[in-house]
């Protein structure tokens, strides 16, 4: 699947329906674990599996390898670009791997979706994968700025 074509699906998923989660890996079975990223909010700092209904989050999860701890997104749904991503010059990008999962096995759901979260093992409805380009084609869709 292309990376224009992966968007407008991933884009067209109910938000009643499914929860997105991005990973540098495919995943038969998603266990709760801590997030890698705590610092960014804290008070959602607990064992579980992360997703998001946006997009641009899950995307960004998936894609972006190196270095996990340093750095750091602000969302902002009602600006274009909506996510803005902040790092070292060194932020690594691969082949990243978004994990479609039922919204009825997420509990909490925070910050009108920005972040979901599910207590128990998750499988996946369907896995896609997405090239580390797909960054750049968010940036020319006012989606993502690198700041």
């Amino acid at each position: 699947m292309t990376n224009e074509r992966a968007i407008d699906y991933l884009d067209g998923l109910s938000e009643d329906k499914f929860v997105l989660h991005g990973a540098h890996k495919e995943y038969d079975l998603l266990r709760p674990s801590q997030p890698d990223q705590p610092h960014l909010i804290p008070e959602y700092n607990q064992c579980a599996v992360y997703g998001t209904l946006f997009t641009e989050v899950a995307l960004t999860y998936a894609v972006i390898s190196e270095p996990r701890a340093d750095w750091g997104w602000k969302f902002d749904p009602d600006k274009k670009p909506h996510l803005f991503v902040d790092g070292p010059p060194c932020l690594h990008a691969g082949i990243g791997y978004i994990h479609i999962l039922k919204r009825s096995d997420f509990t909490k759901i925070v910050e009108p979706g920005l972040v979901c979260l599910a207590f128990k093992a998750v499988v996946p409805v369907r896995v896609i994968s997405v090239q580390p380009t797909i960054l750049e084609l968010l940036q020319k869709q006012s989606r993502l700025q690198f700041l």
